[in-house]
């Protein structure tokens, strides 16, 4: 379907780079709609659509993991592109309307999820679904690692390994990686991680020091 979903929960801000991003995907998608989700909204939508999740939803400690498992569950029942605030396009997304679900890789593996345009009803959503609550803890009293591994990319990616090999799951290739203020074909990623705070600017430092002996 041509739609395009974003979200935007609690108390963050549109920035003006956000405005100007996600004028430039509007402007190039003139016959698609564009939604975006905000809290109330998404709260009735999760308590009606996915009343099984709803607990866990509204209960999750941070707003990030909330935004995360909100893009998945619209994806599942409504299809579409998600697209992260931050992300400007480039270039028209019509050529992945047929795509039954496509994500770009992660660094430094796995999957993205600022960016995916799925099918309604891909199998793949249930599975992950079937996951979210066994994997809704606190780890490490680190908001950062919680994050990753309850919702976030990490969590995606499990869930992809576990899944399995499956030709309607598509990774794209490493010119789409989306790491930090980029330009792909397709987007340039302000890389704004609105959500990080003081532990996952010291994890990331770590990591990029590791990355560099």
């Amino acid at each position: 379907p041509k739609i395009i979903h974003q979200v935007k929960l609690g108390n963050l801000k549109m920035q003006p780079k956000w405005i100007e991003a996600r004028k430039s995907c509007i402007d190039l998608h003139p016959d698609w709609q564009f939604k975006l989700w905000e809290d109330e909204e998404s709260g009735k939508f999760v308590n009606t659509q996915f009343p099984n999740l709803f607990e866990t939803y509204i209960n999750y400690p941070l707003e990030i993991q909330r935004s995360n498992v909100l893009r998945y569950l619209v994806l599942h029942k409504f299809g579409g592109i998600y697209l992260d605030l931050d992300l400007g396009c480039r270039t028209p997304l019509d050529g992945l309307r047929n795509e039954s679900f496509l994500t770009p890789p992660a660094k430094p593996s796995g999957v993205n999820n600022a960016f995916i345009p799925s099918i309604p009803d891909h199998p793949f959503w249930s599975h992950v679904e079937e996951y979210l609550i066994t994997f809704n803890r606190n780890s490490f009293n680190s908001p950062y690692i919680t994050n990753m591994f309850s919702t976030g990319c990490h969590f995606l990616s499990t869930m992809h390994r576990l899944y399995g090999d499956q030709p309607s799951l598509t990774i794209m290739d490493q010119a789409n990686k989306l790491n930090g203020h980029v330009k792909t074909p397709l987007f340039e990623h302000l890389g704004a991680s609105s959500w990080h705070k003081g532990d996952a600017k010291a994890i990331l430092r770590v990591g990029q020091q590791i990355e560099s002996i």
